[in-house]
């Protein structure tokens, strides 16, 4: 039949299934009056509240000597060059200068590690003996970028001349230096005063000017020339070129500043702090010419009678290599003009 074939719907269902009738009847729906509306309890903090202690790179001490890290840079020299094994940190429970100093007292030199642990076959294990301590002046014009080199060294996370830090936080200054597995602290004072030079007591002074700004490598001539002639340091200096990314803009040529750097025994090297271009190369040199300084033959051990005869003449020598290298020309002068691995 074909009454049979259709649906029969009463009508409560047809009424209750409506079409869009629920969506009306919330649109449509009047709000009471005499509502109540609490205020939700506010967010509280669901850790326990015990003490907590961190670890914060960078040598930050939070009043214990557990807080204490210090970042150590790895680098290794190969004849390929300069390679970055990264950054890594470790505990520090001493302060820098107990843990061993380029100098002693009365500005007298002491020997480096690898000299006490030649008859190890490693030097990896160096929380055994004395770690070397090194200062490193970075001086030059202004703005040729010091701050910026000095943020460089110190890590190899930062990056351009962006970096900028509240005038009232104190930075740090200092970072280890793993270099083929002996490691040294080095310090870096950004911009001493004139009149500070020799009070410092500087390892090496890093001077810096702009390859874009002719004045400043005229003002780091005339660092170079106050530090060799009027003070007489026989320190590392290494002549710095920055901004080699602004090269179509250059105003001081790479022959000027060599020739500067020939005449008083110095090191040269361009770099960008921008790009952190030849930082580590700049790093890893300075660390191992203040090396070579400290690996002239020690005197101390010989019998006093000889002892003041050989200072007399290992003064005259100096004074002597000074001056054979302040008059030598071109040559093999300008090859270890640019090697910083080599007197």
């Amino acid at each position: 039949m074909p009454a049979n074939n259709l649906i029969v719907v009463t009508p409560d269902r047809e009424i209750a299934s409506a079409p869009h009738s629920r969506c009306s009847s919330f649109r449509n729906r009047p709000r009471p009056r005499n509502l109540e509306i609490t205020l939700a309890r506010q967010r509280t903090n669901s850790m326990p509240n015990c003490q907590v202690h961190l670890q914060v790179p960078g040598g930050i001490d939070f009043g214990g000597e557990e807080s204490k890290l210090c970042r150590v840079r790895s680098f290794k020299t190969t004849s390929k060059g300069v390679i970055n094994r990264g950054d890594s940190f470790k505990k520090s429970n001493q302060s820098l200068r107990s843990t061993g100093s380029a100098r002693g007292e009365n500005d007298k030199r002491v020997r480096s590690p690898s000299e006490t642990s030649d008859h190890s076959g490693t030097h990896s294990n160096t929380s055994s003996s004395a770690i070397s301590y090194f200062k490193v002046a970075i001086i030059g014009g202004s703005d040729t970028g010091k701050t910026a080199l000095t943020q460089q060294l110190l890590t190899s996370e930062s990056m351009g001349y962006e970096v900028t830090t509240p005038e009232s936080e104190e930075h740090e200054t200092s970072v280890s230096v793993l270099l083929d597995g002996e490691e040294s602290m080095m310090e870096f004072i950004d911009d001493p005063k004139f009149a500070e030079y020799l009070e410092i007591r500087a390892d090496a002074f890093i001077i810096l000017f702009s390859i874009i700004d002719h004045p400043s490598f005229v003002a780091a001539t005339n660092l170079i020339r106050h530090l060799r002639v009027t003070i007489g340091t026989d320190r590392v200096i290494m002549l710095v070129a920055n901004k080699t990314d602004l090269v179509r803009q250059r105003k001081v040529t790479a022959n000027e500043a060599r020739i500067v750097a020939m005449k008083y025994d110095c090191k040269y090297l361009e770099i960008s702090a921008a790009l952190n271009h030849h930082v580590d190369e700049l790093l890893v040199g300075c660390l191992s010419q203040i090396r070579i300084k400290l690996s002239l033959p020690n005197n101390s051990a010989q019998s006093p009678s000889h002892s003041g005869n050989k200072k007399k003449a290992s003064s005259s020598r100096k004074a002597l290599t000074f001056l054979s290298r302040l008059f030598k020309r071109h040559g093999r002068k300008t090859m270890s003009c640019d090697n910083l691995f080599a007197s």
